[in-house]
């Protein structure tokens, strides 16, 4: 958990988590927390009489990994080594993607 009381990302596992402000289809101010590492973002909170930040906070810490157990996440972009595996590799798609898996950062460490 960061200093901030995020936890990290679900979907990519960095915790380079921030709470954002942006504005939404209709010109509205809302917060929600926004992930560095892959893009996404929490669910917005509009500020209505009270300060959104701490549920946009709630919000994300409550959301569960979406990594079910014995799945391991990938950069969002590949490294080079992880390309190169994939592309010399032959055979079908799932002996591509185990190629491109053991290639990608911190497999060794598995």
């Amino acid at each position: 958990m960061s200093s901030d009381g995020l936890s990290p990302c679900p979907f990519c596992g960095s915790s380079d988590v921030r709470i954002v402000e942006f504005l939404d289809g209709e010109g509205d101010r809302v917060f929600a927390v926004g992930c560095g590492g892959c893009g996404c973002n929490g669910t917005p909170h509009i500020p209505l009489m009270d300060d959104a930040r701490p549920a946009a906070t709630a919000s994300w810490n409550r959301r569960a990994p979406v990594l079910s157990p014995g799945l391991v996440p990938v950069p969002v972009v590949a490294t080079q080594e992880m390309y190169a595996a994939w592309m010399c590799s032959e055979g079908g798609w799932a002996h591509r993607y185990k190629a491109l898996l053991a290639a990608r950062p911190g497999a060794a460490n598995d």
